[in-house]
């Protein structure tokens, strides 16, 4: 054994944290050199998963600014393959369940020259995905927060080494990563490797993705459910678009009457939207705020009387 080994025995340095003094903790990580972070972080993984997960921003960036990218790539494989393993435990019952998270996992430990993308084995993630997605409300708790503290451009380049790597990971972080990054893995997805998107099911698109997917040419990846309803947004896309220029002539029409102009505005948007589902109404409304035709409050307002009018 190495004197620098012997200085820094990893087992050593797990059995002395205290988690009970986080702060204490945290930086006796940060205090490791480099190459020791590294090998602890090998070794005991789910401990700075659960140190990035918790930490205030600023220190896990530190944290993490002091990983390189591929560690952080392992770090999101264990934290799949934790939650893999709290998932078993809920779907004993469900044999159908087990064979298709156990596929993940078996997917997870190939090498990238098996990965499913070479050997172009889709149809199996893809089952598996949908079991992801109907257990995603079983897997509770936040996954991949600490991504969220990664610059674009570092985030970008993980994203190249997942792709290269681990791909079984894409699509599983499409569905549980932060709201906030799943639009960014989605855009490098496609930029880099749009085939990965015949293995995420429907259940992971959320509406707002759908400006993004009517706008690139690679819908022949897509779900057919996903298809269907990008025709059906390009007709609510013209209804938006109408809409506007309603709104545009009721305030050239009462551009001395601001509170009555308002009130008809209001009482034609609700009109115009009442008879589209809740999903449908909250993009419309999104836009129509973004674009400036209604106040943050007035949209607001209308998607609370949506919501009350789904509870009735």
């Amino acid at each position: 054994m190495s004197n620098d080994e012997q200085s820094y025995n990893i087992d050593a340095i797990f059995e002395q944290l205290n988690f009970l003094q986080l702060k204490r903790t945290t930086q006796n990580m940060l205090d490791l050199p480099h190459h020791v972070l590294e090998r602890f972080t090998g070794k005991y993984t789910s401990v700075i998963i659960y140190l990035l997960n918790i930490l205030d921003s600023k220190t896990a960036v530190t944290l993490l600014d002091r990983l390189t990218d591929t560690s952080i790539m392992y770090l999101m494989e264990e934290e799949v393959r934790l939650m893999l393993l709290s998932l078993f435990s809920l779907v004993t019952d469900e044999p159908e369940y087990m064979l298709n998270l156990s596929h993940l996992v078996e997917e997870i430990d190939r090498s990238s020259e098996e990965a499913f993308l070479v050997k172009k084995e889709y149809d199996m993630v893809l089952q598996a995905m949908i079991t992801l997605v109907a257990c995603r409300e079983r897997a509770s708790g936040l996954k991949f927060l600490y991504l969220r503290e990664l610059d674009p451009q570092r985030l970008e380049n993980i994203l190249a080494i997942i792709l290269a790597k681990r791909p079984i990971l894409i699509p599983i972080l499409m569905l549980y990563a932060p709201d906030e990054l799943r639009q960014f893995i989605l855009i490098e997805v496609t930029k880099r490797q749009p085939d990965i998107l015949k293995v995420v099911p429907a259940g992971v698109y959320d509406l707002r993705f759908y400006t993004f997917l009517t706008s690139r040419d690679f819908t022949n990846y897509l779900p057919d459910e996903v298809k269907d309803k990008l025709e059906y947004l390009d007709i609510v896309q013209r209804l938006e678009t109408g809409l506007e220029k309603r709104i545009l002539e009721i305030r050239e029409r009462l551009a001395d009457n601001p509170i009555e102009a308002r009130h008809e505005i209001m009482n034609e948007t609700y009109e115009i939207l009442a008879s589209e589902d809740f999903e449908i109404q909250n993009l419309m409304l999104l836009d129509l705020v973004n674009r400036g035709f209604l106040s943050p409050i007035d949209g607001q307002l209308l998607r609370t009387i949506y919501e009350k009018k789904l509870e009735l």
